[in-house]
Formats: structure tokens, C-alpha cells, sequence
């Protein structure tokens, strides 16, 4: 399968101490056969899908509606830088050999870079243990024992992404490179998430230090996350995330507070919210072949928009991958839409990023 997703961020491998690579770290085997099994269990179990409403507050950035908003003057050469890799020719003639031309795709339940999403309370018993020195801030240290399904197993096959739900106390887990060995879950790195905050962090300055996150912009995996309720009831009613091939190096706007883009500081900042095109809208509502979940994507892109949260070889959407989409959404099914179809809605003030990567040399 092809890979259209956002690789793991410099300054996260810098702060959890481990080296990038595409193939898992650890010694830990994953059982495949129980997320075949289970992939939808858990999405049945997730009680009224997180409280029945968009997780953070009603006033986050995330529960914004943008089909007013005006569009900024720079919106078109952000567009077409953010369409394009930084990296030499070389390597951008490999990717373009293996990629749909840059063509919009969603990560979904049968591919990788993308995460569960997994309710605690139901279940048995787990351990959870970090594997490194630091796995983050001590404010968002994860408990040594929670009660999880069966299914909570992360894809070892990447960056182990899993999102742990206490609906109760209304916050959230992200863990970075979890794997899961009968009743223990280890990880190397976790961020807590409150969901009746804004859905964003504190900006770095000389008296907060910079907070990382399993996302380049320092946004949480849930915000955005494309929800197999939400979509069967044909109504998202918060905005998308979106990882793109280029976003800006060095600079962000709010409500990231970080980034590792690599491309030109003019293209599309990490945070900025993108908006589908009116004309695009109507031609996917038009299509001959569309598929429902395709039409409702397309609607949310129009009237709440999409947050650059990462990069990726291609504009890419996340959906919760221990979801059941028959019948609604295939990862391709926006495959007719492209960078150029969206819109750059007008940028808070731009904001530096003095730990980020650099921009690329290629």
C-alpha cells in the first residue's frame, strides 16, 4: 500500500530521544490478527462517540465555522508552495512515482498514520509503562493501569499512534510509538488533552518552553479526526485535519504552537485553516460515482475548513482508524481534489519557532 502520510517530526524524535525510521522501534511483537478481528469493536463501544459532541470547547478553533472568512491575499503562492516537497529532485521524482500525483487521500482504518481512538472503562486491566527517561511532561504522565478493550492495539508498523478517551473526566492520551504485548501497553512519548479546553497549546516564549506533541504543529491526534458516527449521521460539525507536502519552515500561526514544516517560510504555516473552494464543493456533490461519506467530507472542508497540523507526500485527512466505513469512505474517495482546490483563509500573525528544523537544502 502506498504511503500518504506525515512522517514523525525532528524535534519529537529529538525530545523522546529515539531514532526515525519508518519500521517500529522495540522489541515488541503486535498481534495483527486481533486488530483484524476487532477493527470496529471498539468504535461500537465508544458510548454516545465522545459525549456525542465535537471534542474541546464551543468556542475552539476546531468548532469554528469558515464558509464567511475572508481569504488571504497570499493565499494562491501559499497553495503553491505548500503543494510541493522540499527535498531534491531526486527524491521528488521517487515520490511523484508512487503517489497520486499529490491528490487528496484520507488515512483510514487499513492504513498506517493514523490513530485508534479507544474508551477507558471498558474492558480488563492494562498496564501502561514508558520506555524512555522522558515520555513528556509530568502533567500529562499517563497512569500505570487503566481498563481497556481487547482491541486497544496501536499499529506497530509506524508511529503507534493511540488515543485513550476518559469520557468521564473528559480528557484524552495521545501516545507516540505504544505497543501492546497481552496486557501491557508500552510508549515513548504521551500528551494529555483536555476536551472542554480550545483543542491547542500554549505558543513557545522565554517563559513557556516549547511543548511538543505527536503532531509537527503541536495539535492533539483527536482534533480534526475524521469519526465513523459523525459521518454516518452525514454531518462532521468541526474542522479537518490536514497534513500537506510543504508547509512553512520556522514559522507557525496560532492554534499550533509549533512546527516542522520545510518549505519556503512563504508557503502555508502549520495552523493555518485552509477552506475547499465553492466551485470544488460542486464537484464532488456533482459527481456521478461520489460516495456519501466523500459528500459530507466535502461539505465540513467547505463550511468549517481544514487545520495544517502536519506534513505529508500528499494533502492528507485522518480518520479514526478502528472505525467501520462500508459503504461510506475509501481512502481514495477525494482522490479528484488537489492542494489547488483549497483556499488559505487570512493568517493570524505569523509566529517563530526557534527550535524547529530548518528549512530544506533541496
Amino acid at each position: 500500500m502506498i504511503r500518504r502520510a506525515a512522517r514523525p517530526a525532528a524535534w519529537l524524535v529529538a525530545v523522546v530521544g529515539v531514532s526515525f525510521g519508518l519500521a517500529a522501534c522495540g522489541g515488541d511483537d503486535q498481534n495483527e490478527t486481533t486488530t483484524a478481528r476487532t477493527v470496529a469493536q471498539t468504535a461500537r463501544e465508544l458510548r454516545f462517540d465522545l459525549g456525542g459532541q465535537a471534542p474541546f470547547s464551543a468556542n475552539s478553533p476546531w468548532n469554528r465555522t469558515v464558509e464567511t472568512a475572508s481569504v488571504d491575499p497570499n493565499s494562491d503562492r501559499m497553495i503553491r508552495l505548500g503543494a510541493q516537497s522540499p527535498v531534491p529532485v531526486e527524491e521528488d521524482e521517487r515520490l511523484n512515482a508512487v503517489r497520486n500525483t499529490r491528490n487528496l487521500y484520507i488515512n483510514m482504518d487499513t492504513t498506517a498514520w493514523t490513530p485508534g481512538v479507544f474508551r477507558i472503562g471498558v474492558g480488563k486491566p492494562v498496564r501502561l509503562v514508558c520506555r524512555q527517561v522522558h515520555c513528556g511532561r509530568k502533567a500529562d504522565a499517563v497512569p500505570s493501569e487503566l481498563v481497556l478493550p481487547d482491541d486497544a492495539v496501536p499499529d506497530s508498523g509506524h508511529d503507534g499512534w493511540l488515543i485513550l478517551v476518559d469520557e468521564e473526566q473528559r480528557i484524552v492520551w495521545d501516545l507516540w510509538r505504544s505497543r501492546r504485548v497481552g496486557q501491557t501497553i508500552s510508549y515513548a512519548f504521551a500528551r494529555r488533552w483536555s476536551l472542554t479546553a480550545s483543542g491547542s497549546g500554549t505558543p513557545r516564549s522565554e517563559s513557556y518552553p516549547r511543548t511538543p506533541s505527536l503532531r509537527g504543529s503541536g495539535l492533539p491526534l483527536i482534533g480534526g479526526l475524521i469519526r465513523p458516527k459523525e459521518l454516518r449521521e452525514g454531518r462532521i460539525p468541526h474542522a479537518l485535519a490536514i497534513a500537506i507536502p510543504g508547509p512553512a519552515a520556522s514559522v507557525y500561526v496560532p492554534p499550533a504552537t509549533t512546527t516542522n514544516g520545510l518549505q519556503s517560510p512563504l508557503s502555508v504555516p502549520e495552523g493555518a485553516r485552509l477552506r475547499l473552494k465553492a466551485n470544488a464543493l460542486a464537484r464532488v456533490q456533482q459527481g456521478r460515482k461520489r460516495q456519501p461519506g466523500a459528500v459530507t467530507i466535502a461539505q465540513t472542508l467547505y463550511t468549517y475548513g481544514a487545520i495544517v497540523v502536519d506534513r505529508a507526500d500528499s494533502p492528507t485527512l485522518y480518520a479514526q482508524r478502528n472505525g467501520d466505513y462500508k459503504g461510506l469512505l475509501t481512502g481514495s474517495a477525494l482522490r479528484d481534489l488537489r492542494l489547488s482546490d483549497f483556499e488559505v483563509l487570512t493568517l493570524p500573525r505569523k509566529i517563530t519557532d526557534p527550535d524547529a528544523p530548518p528549512k530544506a537544502s533541496g
